[in-house]
């Protein structure tokens, strides 16, 4: 079945992404591995990890990405703005207590 927004389904790493942009951000994440900066060092990432809300409805940010300094990200890569995806990630981000930052290569 085609995305209703045309991405393509791209493999990197041995994994399958939802889209290009996705792989893409999974490669810069492999780039921030080796950086000597621990705010900029990427030491760990889980991918598409599903938060149910109260009345049931769900949200997976694409990425949440641990730092050598103890900080955590959440990431959202988007090729398009969408009034759903704005709205599933401010009710995520206020569930949380955290900012979502939204990618968009």
């Amino acid at each position: 079945m085609r995305s209703k927004y045309h991405a393509v389904r791209t493999s990197y790493g041995g994994r399958l992404y939802d889209s290009k942009l996705e792989a893409r951000f999974a490669q810069i994440l492999d780039i921030a591995r080796c950086a000597e900066d621990p705010a900029q060092r990427v030491v760990w990432v889980a991918e598409k990890v599903k938060f149910t809300f109260p009345w049931g409805d769900s949200h997976k940010p694409d990425f949440i990405v641990g730092k050598a300094d103890g900080s955590v990200c959440f990431i959202e890569v988007k090729g398009y703005k969408t009034r759903d995806g704005e709205k599933n990630r401010r009710i995520l981000e206020y569930f949380l207590g955290h900012a979502i930052t939204v990618w968009r290569g």
